[in-house]
């Protein structure tokens, strides 16, 4: 088969070079051609068998020259290396086929569509490669990102496989010596769905979206034709079975042109991609399964094809729910880290000004205490902070503040809050505290600073003023104006 690689224009957007190349163009007439031929049963026998696996072996090469074109193009190394793991799967699947083709131009027959053992083992080998390229593709996944991940995959599996299920076991003849083949050929079905799920949800695909949705259906036709093939070579329209092997390898034979195509039009396409914070695939799959399940009931014979059925609705759905579950508990974590940011100190993790001045008004409504009487309010300003930021760097000044941070929260008392108001200027509110018990606790921080503090090989002496007031809990804004001028006299003290 010749293949007409078109040019990209430089004017077209990606949608108009997609609609316009003659590869795709060529196609798409021959996929509709083969479903028209093998649909009319035109020709003999001799001439379907041979013209199939012409077609195969030609649809095999335009495969492999596809991929090796895009493994060309500039790319990440990882994105690279597997679509070379995939070229390689595709010499595989060519050597294979064209053994079959040669060993069956000898004796064409319906049947030797099912492949010989020199084919098998080939195609086995390409299978392996497709599956080592999908499964060894890194992601970007991490944390709770992967539980999440995991239970989309077993939720979409568990889909999949129900639905392999019903199209490998016939009614009635669960325990045929048939079935064992039957669910042996749509094992590769289910392995390559879990490993496109882990290129699609882990948010570091090699592929376009379009070329993976083209991918993707390809690899689910094979997996129903190939559970299906058996039922239409028994039928009396045993030429479908063709089609249902060659129409999804045109599909197939698409993604990578299309993925060349759009990375032409637009390099940076794959890493610009933005990945979604859900996926709707495994709802819709639900969906499906459930669909699935009233059409298996409809027979009105409840054997093991339904009972396999049921067993996968069952499954979808408890992993749903599961998967919700984690979702409300990462949300709950979520808003509790947003409320934490938005009232403390990123910095040293004390309470901000913002909650600081909530505390002074009202009250916590977990707290069971009695309202405070009186309250007390000590403010801290470092003295010569501005010194150590300019001799030693912001990040010795940051680590200072953290330090003197630590100190005031063990000089404070277990219900008192400490906050970082700004800079190098700090707050204790003492509820239910006198003046007198007010100044202890400020004698008591005071003398914590008295020790150096030690940080990236310097010693630095911690010099702060704190000015004390307390008064009724009523006029709190009364006790800092008060706090706040006792702070301002012993500064001016001190120079």
């Amino acid at each position: 088969m010749t293949i007409a690689l078109g040019a990209r224009t430089g004017t077209a957007s990606p949608g108009q070079v997609l609609r316009r190349d003659p590869v795709l163009g060529g196609l798409a007439v021959l996929g509709l051609a083969l479903i028209a031929w093998y649909a009319l049963d035109l020709g003999d026998v001799t001439l379907q068998v041979t013209g199939f696996w012409s077609v195969q072996v030609a649809l095999d090469i335009g495969f492999c020259a596809l991929c090796w074109r895009l493994g060309r193009l500039p790319m990440a190394s990882s994105t690279g290396r597997f679509w070379r793991f995939i070229l390689v799967a595709g010499l595989a699947f060519l050597a294979g086929d064209a053994a079959q083709a040669v060993a069956t131009w000898h004796h064409p027959v319906i049947e030797s569509t099912a492949g010989g053992p020199v084919q098998t083992a080939l195609l086995s080998v390409g299978a392996l490669c497709c599956l080592a390229a999908m499964l060894t593709h890194p992601t970007r996944l991490a944390g709770r990102q992967r539980l999440r991940f995991g239970l989309d995959a077993a939720t979409i599996m568990a889909g999949v496989s129900a639905f392999a299920w019903y199209l490998a076991v016939d009614s009635g003849s669960a325990g045929s010596g048939g079935l064992g083949g039957r669910l042996l050929s749509v094992g590769l079905m289910l392995a390559c769905a879990f490993s496109l799920i882990k290129l699609t949800l882990g948010g570091n695909a090699p592929f376009t979206t379009l070329a993976g949705i083209l991918g993707g259906l390809s690899g689910g036709m094979v997996g129903a034709g190939a559970a299906l093939a058996p039922a239409l070579v028994d039928s009396n329209r045993p030429a479908l079975s063709l089609a249902a092997r060659l129409v999804p390898c045109v599909l197939l034979l698409a993604a990578p042109r299309v993925q060349e195509l759009q990375l032409r039009a637009d390099p940076y396409l794959l890493g610009a991609r933005r990945r979604r914070p859900y996926s709707r695939l495994p709802y819709a799959v639900v969906a499906a399964a459930h669909v699935l399940l009233v059409m298996a009931l409809l027979g009105g014979t409840v054997n093991a094809r339904v009972w396999g059925v049921v067993a996968g609705v069952v499954l979808t759905t408890a992993l749903v729910v599961t998967r919700q579950i984690v979702a409300l508990s990462d949300n709950g974590r979520l808003q509790e880290r947003l409320r934490h940011e938005a009232s403390h100190d990123p910095l040293t993790g004390l309470a901000n000004r913002s909650l600081f001045e909530r505390r002074q008004g009202t009250r916590d409504p977990a707290d069971r205490r009695p309202p405070a009487a009186d309250i007390a309010v000590l403010l801290i300003d470092l003295d010569g902070f501005k010194e150590v930021n300019d001799t030693h760097g912001h990040h010795v000044g940051d680590a200072l503040l953290c330090a003197v941070a630590e100190r005031l929260r063990a000089g404070a008392r277990a219900g008192d809050t400490v906050a970082r108001l700004g800079g190098d200027e700090f707050a204790v509110l003492l509820p239910d505290t006198t003046e007198d018990v007010a100044r202890q606790i400020a004698t008591r921080i005071d003398a914590s600073f008295a020790e150096p503090a030690v940080i990236g090989g310097h010693e630095l002496t911690i010099r702060a003023s704190v000015g004390v007031a307390a008064g009724p809990a009523d006029d709190p804004d009364a006790v800092v104006r008060a706090a706040d001028a006792a702070m301002y006299t012993m500064k001016r003290t001190r120079r």
